[in-house]
């Protein structure tokens, strides 16, 4: 089992430290100090990489912590010697004795290892307090005579020592001939001169020049009476600018060198203008709601259905519906889908009682009675001749173009682009637009005795009370229910 032996203290080490603080003007109390020991590992001075723990006491035994616990990990130690810093803390260290307790252990391990007994801390460190405390502060004297003001030198030189911060280094003041001063900063083994004043105190005009002490000159000279700016050296005039320079006014130079160097003060005229872009695509023209009496043109954007559309070709007649299986993608193309169904609204008050409904289906007929006597000739019903049916309004589809000789007619109804008439032998005549097959009546449809024309379909009721329907069936307008009968009117 390996044994660690107590660190041995130093204390001529930390008498220095303690010595160096006093002379900087720092407090003990509230600065670390340097620690320095030997540390033993069965029997032979240690070397590799340790844990210490430091605590301080104000007891040889038992007592109180005083102040912080300092732990160094990994401590190099080499031949049983080591140097950590230690601090405590502020106000640790007043005057009364303390005893540090040292535990260490190698680096890593689990558990430290306490080196008994605690190594006492000598009355050195408090070289810089009094032995005794102080008294109470006494009262302020009387205020003293004011001293003569200082003059600032007109003539001769002010040195700043700055040998502290810039070895051998010098920093004067002086002034120069003229109305200007100077700024020397002397080294080894060269120094740098700074000047600055007014080479015509009459006219404003000021300069900024610097050199080194061989006399090499740059210079930056400021005339505000003429507006003029002058960067040179040794009285060259010239400028070096490393980056965009912007002039608002005129640039005279006394010679130009490279590109363009035989040319002075020319007026450039402005460049040719380069030709034209490219023209940029179409934008979408906006139309509104679908119009079924607008002949659409490429590029032309609607809303129809639900959905927005843009028209991909110049149509060649009205009506084309971007909705209809009739069109295929290249005719339109769907710019946006209809969105979701929002929630349902709350339901609103309840309206008005409705009017009366058609009169019911009339009864089983009664036996037959005794034939009565024969009445007057009454007017003939339903319409004699296609002249007595007349129409008027939009014709652009020929719905108002009553077919030739029609005769026969009991009931009519319109749609949005054709019509419809009952004859009294029960069939159905059509005519108007055929776009979605809304006047193809169906084959041997007869025994109808109502009719109706919806916007692009037609429904027929028959005197058995079936429905029959026909033209377009985008939305199942004409899917009649299975099984429907019993109708009584459309």
């Amino acid at each position: 089992m390996q044994t660690i032996h107590r660190s041995q203290f130093k204390p001529l080490s930390l008498i220095f430290r303690v010595l160096a603080w006093v002379f900087l003007g720092l407090s003990l109390r509230a600065a670390p100090f340097t620690y320095q020991g030997q540390l033993s590992l069965s029997g032979k001075p240690a070397s590799g990489s340790f844990d210490l723990q430091v605590v301080l006491y104000d007891a040889l035994t038992g007592g109180n912590n005083v102040g912080r616990t300092n732990i160094a990990s990994a401590l190099p130690v080499n031949q049983g010697a080591f140097t950590v810093d230690l601090d405590f803390g502020s106000n640790v260290f007043d005057g009364n004795p303390r005893w540090l307790e040292i535990s260490a252990r190698t680096n890593g391990a689990s558990d430290f290892t306490l080196l008994a007994p605690r190594q006492a801390i000598n009355a050195v460190p408090y070289a810089q307090y009094a032995l005794t405390p102080a008294g109470p502060q006494g009262p302020a004297g009387p205020k003293g005579d004011k001293g003569d003001p200082g003059s600032f030198p007109t003539t001769g030189t002010i040195g700043i020592n700055v040998a502290p911060f810039l070895p051998n280094t010098a920093l004067q003041l002086a002034p120069v001939s003229g109305s200007g001063g100077a700024l020397t900063i002397g080294g080894n083994p060269v120094g740098t001169i700074l000047e600055f004043g007014l080479t015509d105190p009459n006219h404003g005009e000021s300069y900024i020049q610097s050199a080194q002490q061989q006399g090499t000159w740059g210079e930056l000279q400021l005339s505000p009476n003429g507006g003029g700016v002058a960067i040179g050296k040794n009285g060259g005039g010239s400028l070096s600018i490393n980056g965009d320079i912007q002039i608002s006014g005129i640039a005279t130079a006394q010679r130009f060198v490279g590109d363009g160097s035989g040319l002075t003060n020319l007026n450039i005229p402005p460049g040719l203008t380069g030709p034209a872009g490219p023209q940029g695509p179409q934008g979408i023209n906006w139309t509104g709601n679908f119009d079924f009496s607008v002949v659409y043109k490429k590029g032309d954007a609607m809303f129809r259905a639900g959905s927005s559309w843009i028209s991909l070709i110049d149509h060649s007649q009205a009506g084309e519906d971007p909705s209809s299986p009739n069109y295929t993608a290249t005719d339109w193309a769907k710019l946006a889908d209809h969105g979701a169904d929002g929630l349902p609204g709350p339901a609103g008050p309840q309206g008005p009682q409705g009017l009366q409904g058609p009169q019911g289906p009339q009864g089983v007929a009664g036996p037959v009675g005794p034939k009565g006597d024969k009445g007057d000739t009454g007017d003939g019903g339903g319409f004699k001749s296609s002249s007595q049916l007349t129409g008027w309004g939009w014709d652009s589809y020929g719905q108002i173009d009553i077919p030739a000789g029609l005769s026969g007619v009991t009931t009519i109804s319109a749609g949005a682009y054709h019509s419809l008439a009952l004859k009294s032998d029960g069939t159905v005549v059509a005519w108007g637009w055929n776009f979605l097959g809304q006047i193809d009546i169906p084959a041997g449809l007869s025994g109808v005795t109502a009719i109706s024309a919806g916007g692009f379909h037609s429904l027929a009721l028959k005197n058995d009370g079936t429905v029959v329907a026909w033209g377009w069936d985008s939305y199942g307008q004409i899917d009649i229910p299975a099984g429907l009968s019993g109708v009584t009117a459309i």
